[in-house]
């Protein structure tokens, strides 16, 4: 037997989400406030299954993630926004 597909959740953490809703997104209020290390800390205590990186350092972060932590991550377009999963 093979095992059945677990259902996902789409989910964005970030300050705004106080302010905004986001269709098809699950969305909770995180300050977007952080260190690298902090940020590195968060994202392996999360354990996601794909991480996308933006504003700043975000090819820089997503990079870390990738090598420190062996997971999927890459930065979003910058100004392109996000366009979902």
């Amino acid at each position: 037997t093979y095992p059945r597909p677990r259902r996902v959740s789409p989910a964005l953490a970030t300050g705004w989400a106080v302010r905004y809703q986001w269709k098809g997104l699950e969305a909770f209020p995180l300050s977007s406030h952080a260190d690298f290390t902090q940020l590195l800390e968060y994202v392996k205590a999360s354990k996601p299954k794909k991480v996308y990186t933006c504003y700043g350092f975000s090819r820089i972060l997503a990079s870390a993630i990738r090598r420190r932590l062996g997971l999927s991550a890459e930065p979003l377009p910058e100004g392109g926004g996000f366009k979902g999963f």
